[in-house]
C-alpha cells in the first residue's frame, strides 16, 4: 500500500468501528427500554388455564378471583380470596386487587369492601366476596345473609388462623372431619383423580375421552360402593 493511501485506509477504519459501536450501543438502549418491569397492577386472567398460586386449581370462575405481587416480583394469581389471604398469611404484606363480585373489575384489596357469607358458594369454600362499591355490599349481605368485613379485620383472622386442633373419637368411634381434612383431601384428589374426574368432579378431566368407561360425574351423587368386607377383592360385577 502506498504510504500516502495508509492515512485514508486508517480513516475508513475507524468510521467503521465507530458505527459498529453506534449500533451496537442503539441495540443496547432498545433492549434495555423492552426488559420486563415490575407489574405494576393487575394482569388479565386466562381463564381455565391460569392457576391459583395458593392452590393449585385453575381459574375458572370470574367474581372470585384475587391477584398479588408475589416475593419473586411476578403476579400470583387465586382463584379465591381465601386462597390469597392464606398466601398473604405466610408472605406478609405485600401490593393485593380482588375483583368485584358483580362486575369482575379490579379493586384494590384495601379499597374493597367485603362480605363473608356462608351460603355463598365460593371456588375453594371460604364464602368471601368482594365489592368496589360498600352499598352493593350492603345489600348483598343482606339478600345473603351475610356479613360486612373489611380488609384489615380479613388481614388480622385469615382463613385457618384459628381452626380448632384436630377432634378426637372415642375408640372405636369415628373422628369428625375437619377443614385440615378438606385441604389435604382436596389436594390428594387433585393429584390422584381429576386427570379422568376433573377438577369440579364433572368427569371432564383431560384424560377423560380416553378412559373407557368414561369417568363417573360425582357431581351427581351416585357413587359405585364395594360391599365385600375391608381386605376383600372386589366383586365381579362391582369390578
Amino acid at each position: 500500500m502506498d504510504s500516502n493511501d495508509r492515512p485514508a485506509a486508517s480513516r475508513r477504519v475507524l468510521s467503521i468501528a465507530l458505527a459498529a459501536i453506534v449500533v451496537a450501543l442503539a441495540i443496547g438502549a432498545v433492549v434495555f427500554a423492552l426488559r420486563p418491569g415490575k407489574p405494576g397492577g393487575p394482569e388479565a386472567i386466562v381463564w381455565g388455564r391460569d392457576t391459583c398460586a395458593e392452590c393449585k386449581m385453575h381459574l375458572s370462575e370470574k367474581g372470585f378471583a384475587a391477584e398479588a405481587i408475589a416475593p419473586s416480583g411476578q403476579i400470583a394469581k387465586y382463584d379465591d380470596i381465601g386462597c390469597l389471604l392464606r398466601a398473604l398469611a405466610a408472605q406478609g404484606d405485600t401490593k393485593a386487587w380482588v375483583q368485584d363480585h358483580t362486575t369482575s373489575a379490579w379493586v384494590e384489596a384495601e379499597q374493597a369492601a367485603y362480605v363473608r357469607a356462608a351460603s355463598v358458594k365460593t371456588p375453594m369454600g371460604h364464602g368471601l366476596v368482594a365489592f368496589a362499591d360498600k352499598a352493593a355490599a350492603t345489600a348483598f349481605a343482606k339478600e345473603h345473609r351475610g356479613q360486612l368485613t373489611t380488609w384489615s379485620e380479613l388481614r388480622r383472622a385469615p382463613p385457618g388462623a384459628a381452626e380448632p386442633p384436630l377432634a378426637v373419637a372415642r375408640p372405636g368411634d369415628k373422628r369428625p372431619l375437619t377443614a385440615a381434612d378438606a385441604r389435604d383431601g382436596k389436594a390428594l384428589y387433585l393429584r390422584e383423580c381429576s386427570a379422568c374426574h376433573g377438577e369440579r368432579g364433572d368427569g371432564q378431566g383431560p384424560a377423560a375421552q380416553f378412559v373407557d368407561p368414561i369417568p363417573r360425574n360425582l357431581l351427581k351423587a351416585k357413587f359405585k360402593l364395594k360391599t365385600t368386607p375391608a381386605g376383600k377383592p372386589f366383586t365381579a360385577r362391582e369390578n
